[in-house]
């Protein structure tokens, strides 16, 4: 069980957040999602508009809110499988919950955009392929003999020696 004020911090912060978002100008199409529009700028100073929708999850504010763009300004690769931009990473430092301010939150995705319509320069794919791929049964990612750098990375439907 969740002691009292844990639980009472947690409930808080869903309210703030959510209120954030229709101050914003976000609309609520449910309680835990949201419809609008996130301004940013392209590298030539073109200020620029995407309709997103935000999903809230259950876990909120200990696992972040999906922001998914209603269609993007470049490269993809930054995309979770059900089309929400990759927003934080494995590893990165987010012990206080950025995501859990309205603002911070739809910053980070106008980053994101801009940095989708640049081409994401100098910031290579995410080579985590478990967060790209879909999860199927019978799809095996292993790395044989023949990988090396600058070579392409070999996915079968069957396991490492077997013929489906």
């Amino acid at each position: 069980m969740v002691a009292p004020d844990v639980s009472a911090e947690i409930s808080r912060l869903n309210t703030v957040f959510r209120e954030d978002l229709l101050r914003l100008g976000y609309l609520a199409a449910s309680a835990d999602v949201f419809k609008g529009s996130i301004e940013w700028e392209t590298a030539d100073a073109e200020q620029r508009d995407t309709d997103v929708i935000i999903s809230i999850p259950e876990e909120f504010p200990f696992r972040y809110p999906r922001v998914a763009p209603a269609e993007c300004p470049g490269p993809t690769w930054h995309l979770d499988g059900d089309g929400a931009m990759c927003l934080w990473t494995r590893g990165e430092e987010t012990s206080d919950l950025p995501w859990s301010d309205a603002r911070t939150l739809i910053a980070r995705a106008a980053q994101w955009l801009q940095k989708c319509a640049n081409g994401w320069l100098d910031e290579p794919p995410d080579l985590d392929l478990e967060r790209y791929l879909l999860s199927e049964p019978g799809l095996f990612v292993y790395q044989t003999q023949e990988v090396a750098v600058g070579r392409a990375l070999r996915l079968e439907r069957h396991a490492p020696g077997q013929r489906g």
